[in-house]
């Protein structure tokens, strides 16, 4: 299915007919970076400090080129999640497919896994298992239909972990009502999950809901191609060099072109593979008219010319023909995006809308040209063909051209309020919607001169935006305009709003209260992202002002930091950033001044001065690393760098720092005749050899065939030498010089022969072992130290050699003291087992000697890890099988039996003895908790073994010991995902907590959490039990009940902590918790658990949700709540500005409004109309209306008001219920009965609402035993009256915003219960049920 995928769909109409480019052809790999959350280094950073703000909320960890990803990260799982969940995320057009396309040939061709490549837009309707098993399986087989065995056989192979998923644009995903990112979270779950998977997504998809995935996925984002400099290659010019191979000449005159003054934006675009490569196929275009487009727009618009004229030859169109196409493929395009699910899926019925049928003229044309290309069947209609845009870039672009009227995008008759249109239905806004930002852009920078005033008026439109409710879209609009002046070139009040938008990132003078004012920091990230994508010319101008006028580092910082990143190499910003690094006193905003001069400061030489102050002056280490590393990036070929560098290297006694020096020179010193001599003279003058095998290193980097550095390395090999430096010489020498490589394996089998430290023994074993893999003298000698113990074999102590190897430097005394002082002769067997598992893989004496170990009982402390490495190294061999058979079978320590059985059945797959002895120790009650570690490495060695689950099973019923309960459920939950038994287990003891566990919790929390009050060891014991569950049942119910029971009731931080810790880690929506979240934030007085509340609800929440936490938080931005409690304002503000970045206007305007609108609506309320106030205010709001059934019971009317059933049945029935199959409801109970079944049968959700229509006048009350009997019905239910004693919801008759509290209550019941809605699916109980 892969090999078919091969050409490079992605480009496929970008070539002459007789040039055929597969992937590798034309593709340039990509650099990756992962992105991580910055490390918090600074003891100082206060609140207050705007220097934290300047720092990426994700920054680059580390790059890597298209090789070594694949090598470190796929194939040797580096990494956190060990290469087995990784996301890549870009912009469109970054080549993500591409990539992904290659990855899975590398899998299929290097790997014996089994890649399944998947693009997430042909999900249609169905779940990722679903379309496993119906539509990917039959195509993978070919198949009419698929049986139960293929099923079973595609589940089995995930369960083994042998499938790479690749899944590609959640971007793409047919969802509805759901964020992209909750969605694919929610399908990897169940078998499917135990795969590994790789999945691409668009960066501002992911960064909507990035808190989503983060924690479960290695995060790496795609890189824009460079143009090279000191420390980049020239990637553009690569890939314009592939493209042109056939015509170098006009490929050269592209890349110099971009280099022209004046061509800064489209430089730019051009970073950006997609783009890069419309730019290569038009150039030709490009030349005739004189230039190089500044827009995007112009980009796309030569591309459909050239476009045209190439298909020609097959297709011959006329100019009417191509206007009409291309302004129906406008109108498809603008109706595709309009769709809530599948918006880059078209079906054969929608696009018959616009191109009428196949075979009439547009509709076939469109096919005929590539513009439109088949991909698929619909899912719920599978005759149904599905379409897709040749690029999604496309579909944008066509759409911008269908676009006469920016009343498209915001409708031109607003004021500050949403706009209905004549049917009542609020107008689309837009402007506010990420699938239409790419079409404004689009849109902006078309050239039509009749465009010119429209757009001009848009962008006004756009900065005078009023949203009625505190600028939260205001902002949003500003934004979109200044991102929107890019491409609108003659926009003429392009100045004032980069200047406002240069004040919302950086605050301005408060005249009245003569300080400077920042903004809030959802506003200030949001306007200094933005600088980068406006008018860089004019941001570059108002940015350098604000330095000019400005002192305060927390604001400079930043400012220099965008200014940098806008003109690398600006003078007036490094000049601000050294600064900061020479005179703050900080240590964290030196840091990032130093981490940023790295970024931006190539070649200036007051930032390479300043950095080598910093590096000889300063103690602290992470600042002294940031200096070091800056230099490495931005000194190259500098002669005060290299010179300086020299000159400590020479002098300084601090080994740290001639490391960091060593790092440096061997960075930046490339190619330098000057560095050269300087360090060969370093060589020939120094008398330590410290030095010298350090300036050899740096030589021997710099120009490997180096003679002074061979040379230096070989005296250092001399037998006079202390044997630490000999082992660095020949280490250095073995990877430097291959023709040395030989002197180098003999001086180090010689330090193996006759060296006294046993610590430079076993590294020369390792080095050597590196050299030359399976050396058999490397081998010899870790045997040898295998049979080593305590016995005076080695004369010297580790001691003895640290002493000698730094006699010439204290200080690297003192630190290579404090490293080795814990190792001992004991430890040295096992440390050269280790090392042998890496270097002696089926090597006969090594296994032989580890035998040996292994039958011996003075050496029993190692025989875990001998096992291990056996289990490593000795796949089928005989003799370890026996070993491992007999120390399996009769070792005492149930720790080394396990592991001896584990690896017995790596070596020896399907032993026998293996398996029995550990389910001898799983089914012995006198194992204690050991036996959950015997299960795992059961379920290793044989996956899906039944006696295993069985075990823990009886594990489960069986033991007394509530530790050993839990673990057991965590380990069923580990290798039977979902086993109901496991999670019923930890349910059951979150009911009836044993009073022993809880002390040992308590004790547990005691030690790394501090004091905590007796009274809440439950709720400790509590959440420990809840939060496993939570990790093993993600979304359960019951975990979530339980830490909202906790958080809402105590009062301790510590423990308010830890639970907001738990639920943050929910991986999907649920109300449950969200609702609790919301209302400990208001409440808390603790400002750390409010801070990670606002970053969880930033994660969870849905959009169906955010309009209750709108309405709810909405008060505490009040001017009264900024004064006094800044915090919880700054917090709340930041929740609502997350909501405010996902809701549609019209829904958010409501949420704030809400309480104004209904009482608006029902100022003069007569109680005996509140189900008609009711139903008005419901049918007001998007959210409710159809969407929920009232059924309101008057209580004047009741003639028996203690037992009232037959007369609310009665009142039901004329409220449209349905009759009751068992009769009359003629007694509480049964009316009970009739309700439950209302409840069933209903497709939306019934609230049952008791007033009485005279309450205000001559009120009858109701009697106790209707309350109390009322209060035992299931559901929402409330009642009317003066709040009491009552166990059901109340309002008061007299109360203002009666209708509004109503309301407000209807939402909160249906927020709360959306996890049960998503989680029944049985026919008999409706999605909805309360």
């Amino acid at each position: 299915m892969l090999e078919a995928e091969k050409p490079l769909t992605t480009n496929q109409f970008m070539r002459d007919d007789d040039e055929q480019f597969d992937i590798d052809d034309i593709h340039v790999p990509l650099a990756l970076v992962e992105r991580k959350k910055p490390d918090k280094r600074g003891e100082e950073i206060l609140p207050e400090q705007g220097s934290r703000l300047y720092e990426p909320e994700y920054e680059e960890k580390q790059r890597f080129e298209h090789e070594q990803f694949l090598q470190d990260i796929l194939k040797d799982g580096k990494g956190k999640h060990k290469g087995k969940r990784i996301a890549i995320i870009g912009e469109p057009g970054a080549g993500k497919t591409t990539l992904l396309r290659k990855i899975a040939f590398w899998v299929q061709e290097n790997t014996e896994y089994f890649p399944i490549s998947i693009s997430l837009a042909d999900l249609q309707e169905f779940t990722l298992e679903e379309y496993l098993l119906r539509v990917w399986l039959k195509t993978a087989m070919k198949v009419r239909q698929v049986t139960p065995e293929m099923e079973d056989a595609l589940c089995e192979l995930f369960k083994s972990e042998r499938v790479w998923l690749l899944l590609d644009s959640v971007d793409e995903m047919p969802v509805q009502g759901e964020e992209p990112l909750w969605a694919i979270s929610n399908h990897l779950k169940g078998w499917v999950a135990q795969a590994r998977v790789v999945l691409t997504c668009r960066l501002n998809v992911w960064e909507a809901n990035r808190n989503v995935l983060a924690d479960k996925f290695e995060i790496y984002r795609t890189l824009e191609f460079s143009y090279g400099d000191s420390t980049t290659a020239d990637r553009v010019g690569e890939f314009i060099a592939k493209w042109f191979n056939k015509n170098p000449n006009l490929g050269q005159q592209l890349r110099q072109e971009l280099d022209k003054p004046g061509k800064e934006r489209i430089k730019d675009l051009a970073k950006n593979p997609l783009r890069l490569a419309l730019l290569c196929s038009t150039w030709n275009l490009w030349c005739e008219h004189g230039g190089l487009p500044d827009t995007k727009a112009k980009l796309y618009q030569g591309f459909v010319k050239t476009f045209y004229a190439w298909k020609s030859r097959e297709f011959r169109t006329t100019c009417s023909q191509r206007k009409q196409l291309n302004r129906a493929l406008g109108e498809l395009a603008k109706l595709a995006l309009n769709q809530t699910a599948s918006r880059y899926r078209l079906k054969h019925s929608l696009v018959c809308q616009v191109l009428r049928q196949p075979d009439e003229g547009l509709f076939e044309l469109a096919l005929q040209l590539g513009w439109l290309n088949k991909v698929g069947l619909a899912a719920e209609s599978p005759d149904e063909t599905v379409y897709a845009f040749w690029h999604t870039t496309f579909e944008e672009y066509f759409a911008a051209l269908a676009v006469d009227d920016w009343d498209d995008f915001l409708p031109r008759e607003h004021k500050d309020r949403p706009v209905k249109d004549h049917s009542g239905k609020y107008k689309p806004y837009r402007i506010f919607e990420q699938q239409w930002k790419e079409v404004i852009l689009l849109w902006l920078g078309r050239q039509e001169k009749c465009l010119s005033e429209h757009k001009e008026n848009f962008i006004k439109a756009l900065v005078e935006f009023d949203d009625g409710c505190k600028k939260f879209y205001r902002y949003r609009a500003y934004f979109l305009a200044a991102v929107g002046i890019a491409e609108f070139k003659d926009c003429s009040i392009a100045t004032e709003i980069v200047k406002q938008i240069v004040k919302f990132g950086f605050g301005g003078f408060n005249e009245e209260k003569q300080v400077w004012m920042p903004y809030l920091e959802p506003i200030s990230e949001g306007s200094r992202v933005t600088l980068l994508q406006t008018k860089s010319e004019i941001a570059i101008e108002h940015l350098t002002e604000l330095l000019a006028t400005n002192e305060d580092e927390n604001i400079c910082g930043p400012a220099a930091h965008i200014l940098g990143k806008l003109d690398p190499g600006n003078s007036d910003a490094i000049a601000v950033l050294v600064r900061i690094l020479t005179d703050t006193q900080y240590l964290y905003t030196r840091w990032i001044a130093a981490n940023i001069l790295g970024e931006i400061g190539t070649g200036n030489q007051d930032a390479i001065a300043a950095l080598l102050q910093v590096l000889e002056t300063n103690e602290e280490d992470n600042i002294r690393k940031a200096a070091a590393y800056s230099l490495g990036k931005i000194a190259q070929g500098s002669y005060d760098a290299i010179d300086r560098s020299i000159q400590i290297l020479k002098t300084t006694k601090d080994l740290d720092l001639r490391r960091k020096c060593a790092y440096i020179l061997a960075e930046v010193a490339h190619n330098n005749a000057k560095a050269k001599e300087a360090i060969v003279e370093l060589l020939d003058s120094t008398e330590s050899d410290d030095i010298r095998w350090r300036s050899a290193d740096i030589l021997g980097k710099l120009d490997p065939g180096n003679t002074e550095s061979k040379q230096a390395l070989i005296k250092l090999l001399d037998p006079t030498k202390c044997d630490f430096i000999r082992w660095r010489a020949a280490d250095i020498l073995g990877k430097i010089d291959p023709e040395n490589a030989d002197e180098a394996k003999k001086v180090l089998v010689q330090i193996l022969k006759t060296t006294g430290y046993q610590d430079i023994r076993w590294s020369a074993a390792e080095s050597l072992g590196k050299i030359d893999p399976g050396n058999p003298d490397a081998i010899d000698a870790l045997v040898e130290l295998l049979k080593t113990t305590e016995n005076g074999l080695f004369s010297k102590s580790p001691a003895d050699s640290l002493e000698e190897i730094a006699q010439e430097n204290p200080q690297a005394m003192a630190a290579s003291f404090r490293i080795m002082r814990g190792l001992k002769a004991s430890n040295i067997p096992g440390i050269a087992a280790d090392i042998l598992g890496e270097i002696a893989q089926g090597n006969p004496d090594a296994i032989a000697a580890l035998v040996q170990i292994l039958k011996t009982k003075e050496h029993y402390n190692i025989h875990s890890i001998v096992a291990d490495t056996l289990g490593k190294i000795a796949q089928g061999n005989h003799d370890a099988i026996a070993a491992l058979g007999g120390i399996t079978d009769t070792t005492t320590y149930l720790d080394i039996r396990i592991s001896a059985a584990e690896n017995l059945g790596k070596i020896d797959p399907g032993n026998d003895l293996a398996i029995k002895v550990l389910l001898e120790i799983i089914g012995n009650p006198e194992s204690g908790d050991i036996r959950i570690t015997a299960t795992e490495s059961l379920q290793k060695i044989d996956p899906g073994n039944t006696d295993a689950k069985n075990a823990l099973l009886k594990l489960l019923k069986t033991t007394k010991y509530p530790d050993i309960r839990i673990s057991a459920a965590e380990s069923l939950g580990k290798i039977d995902p979902g086993n109901k038994k496991a999670i019923a287990a930890l349910l059951q003891f979150l009911e009836k907590p044993e009073n022993d566990y809880s002390r040992k919790i308590y004790a547990q929390i005691l030690e790394t959490t501090g004091t905590v009050n007796i009274q809440d060891i439950e709720d400790l014991c509590h959440w420990f039990v809840a939060d496993k569950l939570e990790k093993l049942d993600p979304g359960n119910p019951q975990a979530i009940k339980a830490l909202v029971g906790i958080l809402e009731k105590n009062k301790y931080e510590n423990i308010g902590y830890r639970v907001a810790n738990s639920l943050r880690e929910i991986p999907r929506v649920n109300p449950d918790a969200s609702a609790p979240l919301v209302r400990l934030l208001a409440t808390t007085k603790y400002e750390n658990i409010r801070d990670i509340v606002t970053y969880k609800l930033g994660g969870i929440l849905q959009k169906d949700q955010m309009q209750f936490v709108v309405s709810n938080l909405q008060h505490c931005l009040s001017d009264q709540i900024d004064e006094t409690n800044y915090d919880l304002f700054k917090n709340c503000y930041k929740v609502i500005w997350h909501c405010a970045q996902n809701l549609p206007y019209p829904d958010f305007y409501q949420a704030w409004h809400q309480d104004t609108l209904t009482n608006t609506a029902t100022a003069n309320l007569n109680i005996a109309n509140l189900p008609q106030h009711l139903a008005e205010a419901i049918n007001n709001q998007p959210d409710l209306c159809s969407k929920v059934k009232l059924i309101c019971i008057d209580s004047h009317q009741f003639i028996d008001p203690e037992n009232p059933a037959a007369e609310i049945y009665d009142q039901m029935l004329n409220q449209n219920c349905p009759d009751w199959q068992k009769g009359d409801a003629d007694t509480m109970q049964k009316l009970k009965l009739y309700w439950n079944y209302l409840r069933r049968q209903s497709e939306i959700p019934l609230f049952f609402i008791c007033y009485d229509s005279t309450a205000l006048s001559t009120p009858t009350g109701f009697s106790v035993p209707f309350l109390n009997a009322l209060s035992k019905f299931d559901g929402a239910i409330c009642v009317i009256c003066e709040p009491g004693d009552i166990p059901l919801p109340t309002f008061s008759p007299e109360q203002k915003d009666l209708v509004a509290a109503i309301v407000q209550w209807i939402k909160r019941v249906i927020t709360e219960n959306l996890c049960e809605r998503n989680r029944r699916n049985s026919p008999s109980t409706p999605n909805w049920s309360i």
